[in-house]
């Protein structure tokens, strides 16, 4: 079950999702991922979900506290495409009144 789930943003101004641990001096990040903005004729503008660190298998990462200006939580569509990425149970998307 995908718990713990933060955006961190960091001093290099990049945003990360990702369930954390926390310890003393350090965060420790796990399945780590960025959000893209990308067109699509279809459909207009959305997101799109990448590995934070492209080049590996790892899935856990250490990351110092003073790296992370801001910690907090993330906005419910963004919550659910990590939960449905990283989670063995999928999680219906919210109801909503369309007017």
């Amino acid at each position: 079950m995908v718990e713990n789930v933060k955006v961190l943003k960091l001093e290099t101004g990049e945003e990360v999702v990702a369930q954390i641990d926390e310890g003393d001096d350090d965060y420790v990040i796990i399945n780590p991922v960025k959000f893209m903005m990308v067109q699509n004729a279809q459909q207009g503008v959305g997101m799109e979900m990448h590995p934070y660190i492209m080049l590996t298998s790892d899935t856990e990462f250490t990351l110092p506290k003073n790296r992370v200006v801001l910690l907090c939580e993330p906005v419910p569509e963004i919550m659910n495409a990590y939960s449905n990425q990283f989670n063995d149970i999928a999680v219906p998307p919210q109801p909503q009144i369309i007017t």
